[in-house]
């Protein structure tokens, strides 16, 4: 794949695809979960990968996992969007490796490196250690801004001793601008 900085012309649809809660049950079987306002991360212990499901409304999450309602994720455009957004921010050094798109009946996401949690002082020194330049040429600017003051620790790791985002969701892939050709 070549990159090309351009503003990418496939919108964000904002639409969604529809999980049954049936097929949630049988795929997060025994597996640690923890959850966003827009996205849930299912792993084991054994594992140095864990899934990424992304949906689109605000705490959808907490409707599935508290009240057991399905809920609508990333449609298949816009998955593949988002692992192309995941994969660039990786390359930069931001982002866990995404390793696959993966589909389990009604359930779609990504595969994805785990990190390690983000210590103290990686934390509370990113604005000292960190150049966001080059997530500027994906996103916009308001969304790096908010990415670097907004996002709390929780939402960081780190792999190889250096801060990594791990809260990517749709809500960044709505400000993603950057595309991939082939």
């Amino acid at each position: 794949m070549e990159f090309r900085n351009k503003v990418h012309h496939d919108k964000f649809s904002g639409v969604g695809v529809e999980m049954d809660y049936k097929d949630w049950i049988e795929f997060s079987d025994k597996g640690l979960i923890a959850y966003g306002a827009y996205n849930i991360w299912i792993t084991k212990d054994e594992y140095d990968f864990g899934y990424k499901l992304f949906s689109y409304k605000y705490h959808s999450p907490l409707r599935l996992l508290e009240e057991k309602e399905n809920i609508k994720l990333l449609t298949n455009t816009d998955l593949h969007r988002m692992f192309e957004l995941l994969t660039s921010m990786h390359e930069l050094g931001w982002h866990p490796r995404p390793i696959s798109i993966f589909n389990h009946k009604s359930i779609s996401g990504i595969k994805i490196e785990k990190a390690e949690e983000a210590t103290e002082e990686l934390y509370n020194n990113r604005h000292r250690d960190c150049n966001y330049e080059g997530l500027y040429d994906l996103l916009n600017e308001g969304m790096v801004g908010y990415m670097a003051k907004t996002l709390g620790m929780h939402n960081h790791g780190s792999l190889n001793g250096k801060l990594v985002i791990i809260d990517v969701d749709s809500e960044t892939l709505s400000n993603y601008k950057i595309g991939r050709t082939e």
